[in-house]
């Protein structure tokens, strides 16, 4: 007998033999033997198997799909069991999809032929819907009008911020068992406190639920100020965590037509999609044939009015100094799509309508237990592509994709609580000694923010994120031994004094960041992380004066500063051996 690990999905069919998840609802909760087999005869479901991964021990995966599939539909000659072989047309994509609609079917998955088996997402499998759906969290529910029992329509949110935020309600898509079972799942949730950040006025007299059922609703289309248009009720999700229902993660997924950036490029404010043509700011010079640039003159430094064309001008005349530092490494995102002071979010995974000629890769992440797909610094266009998107800064991984584990310099992050600069200046000065005195090279940059970034290039494919951890604790412990008063390496905010200066060297995690050199950052005057000579640290410096405008002034007087960063490869084997062997000592 063979023995195989498959993929697939349970379904239940109507009467056409099309898949409903209303259909299969009832029989997720179901209990005793005696009403599972009534719903087994009422409401049979079966097993589609569309990929095989392990077949009598041996891996699969690896092998193309095309064969992968060849092999299971042997497996399954039939499909008259409840294990069926989900089968599949290849080529004409277009006239495909376009039956599938017309037999009003949910949609597509497009797979490519050769493709790997992979346990995440993938830019090779796409889904591809003929009707949108989406998972929204339940906050309260409406009275019910006329003879309609229990409630009229439930409210709906998406999590933004740790916010929750109404979106919509939909009464349709119940009949009379689902309000019943509805009303159920709703009576021990009800609270006297609304879980929204707000609500309209209509339904402030609603009755508000802790916010812990989620429903799949589909819908036609978002309305431009965010709200659901059309929403129907398809059933409850208890395989689904109600914080993983957010707004910030999937905006283009939600239905929100994306121009050709990574995110939703209409005015976040007023919800108008704006005309591009009309939107061409003075003196605006970037062109790419790749790029659609979009609200160029929307406000991001409101005190400047400097605006997102004045951003993307900015990484367009910067990257030939920039790009050399993000190349290759896994890049993670801020984004402001309102300007400095509008809501922002942070964005590792590219979305799936990412463009092909962006770079990205998949790499593994411990802590999520699942593949995330990050951009890849690669060149000018993708530079101004995520410029585009509302993004301001760059925060690039501290090792490149080609030896993920291993850096290829180290930082130390000068943070200061309330401590004025001078301080940082003072805590740099002494941590430039300690490293001469090791006789290694270091280079000091503004953050950008209110610190100073002190970078030590180290050797390629040498070191592990623990081994460059371990020799920059060991330094920062000698310069807080030299400036007690006013430098610590105490982790616990609180337990810091006001007038100290963080000497942090839990930067140097893999998958942690700092601002790039030549980033912008989202603070008033539009500030820049600035390369500096350990000669400016003699008189007092004002981490202000770099911004996005005057830059370039200082480029041409003292060209890049930080370009022998980048070939400046040090070794710290010996220092690592030295302290390695002092704490064995300790442990004896």
């Amino acid at each position: 007998m063979d023995t195989a690990v498959l993929d697939g999905e349970i379904v239940a069919l109507d009467e056409k033999g099309h898949s409903h998840f209303n259909l299969i609802q009832p029989r997720i909760h179901l209990s005793g033997a005696r009403n599972i087999a009534m719903a087994d005869e009422q409401i049979p479901v079966y097993f589609y198997a569309f990929d095989l991964l392990y077949l009598n021990g041996y891996n699969l995966m690896k092998f193309p799909l095309i064969q992968r599939k060849a092999v299971l539909r042997k497996l399954i000659p039939d499909n008259d069991g409840w294990i069926r072989f989900a089968d599949h047309v290849e080529g004409n994509g277009v006239e495909f999809f376009e039956a599938v609609t017309k037999h009003g079917l949910e949609g597509v998955v497009a797979k490519l032929k050769k493709s790997e088996y992979q346990q995440a997402r993938s830019k090779y499998w796409l889904k591809i819907k003929t009707q949108q759906t989406d998972h929204f969290v339940v906050g309260g529910f409406t009275p019910p009008d006329g003879s309609r029992k229990h409630f009229g329509a439930l409210l709906l949110g998406l999590y933004r911020n740790g916010d929750l935020i109404h979106v919509g309600r939909t009464g349709s898509g119940f009949d009379d068992r689902m309000l019943e079972e509805a009303n159920k799942a709703l009576k021990p949730l009800v609270t006297k406190k609304s879980p929204f950040k707000e609500v309209p006025a209509e339904v402030k007299k609603s009755t508000w639920v802790q916010p812990k059922l989620v429903c799949e609703v589909r819908f036609t289309e978002w309305t431009p100020d965010k709200k659901l248009r059309a929403p129907i009720f398809q059933g409850f999700r208890d395989d689904i965590d109600p914080e993983q229902c957010t707004l910030e993660e999937s905006i283009p997924e939600r239905g929100l037509k994306p121009a050709t950036t990574f995110g939703d490029e209409r005015d976040s404010k007023n919800g108008d999609e704006r005309d591009t043509k009309k939107n061409v700011v003075a003196g605006f010079s970037p062109r790419s044939s790749k790029i659609e640039f979009t609200n160029l003159d929307k406000v991001f430094w409101p005190e400047d009015g400097y605006t997102k064309g004045d951003l993307i001008d900015y990484y367009d005349k910067i990257s030939p100094y920039l790009i050399p530092h993000l190349l290759d490494r896994p890049l993670v995102f801020e984004r402001f799509p309102d300007g400095i002071y509008g809501p922002s979010f942070y964005q590792k995974d590219a979305p799936d309508h990412t463009p092909g000629w962006i770079r990205t890769e998949e790499i593994w992440s411990g802590d999520v237990e699942r593949y995330i797909r990050y951009f890849i610094g690669a060149d000018r266009d993708q530079l101004l592509y995520i410029a585009n998107s509302g993004n301001i800064q760059q925060n690039p991984w501290m090792s490149r994709v080609q030896h993920m584990d291993n850096p290829d310099y180290l930082v130390f992050d000068l943070d200061p609580v309330e401590a004025p600069f001078s301080s940082v200046q003072e805590v740099a000065i002494v941590l430039k000694a300690v490293l001469d005195e090791l006789g290694l090279r270091s280079y000091p940059k503004t953050s950008g923010a209110t610190g100073i970034h002190v970078f030590l290039p180290v050797l390629e494919n040498m070191f592990t994120y623990e081994d460059v951890r371990v020799f920059a604790e060991a330094v920062a412990s000698i310069v807080v031994q030299r400036l007690p008063a006013i430098a610590t390496i105490q982790r616990v905010v609180k337990r810091r004094k006001a007038h100290e200066v963080y000497v942090d060297f839990l930067q140097n995690i893999r998958g942690k960041t700092v601002a790039s050199v030549y980033s912008p950052r989202p603070r008033e005057g539009a500030p820049v992380s600035t390369p500096l000579e350990w000669g400016e640290f003699k008189r007092p410096i004002d981490p202000k004066a770099f911004t996005i405008k005057r830059i370039f002034k200082r480029l041409d007087k003292f060209g890049d500063l930080f370009e022998k960063a980048l070939t400046d490869r040090q070794d710290i084997t010996g220092f690592l051996e030295t302290l390695r062997s002092r704490q064995s000592r300790k442990s004896k």
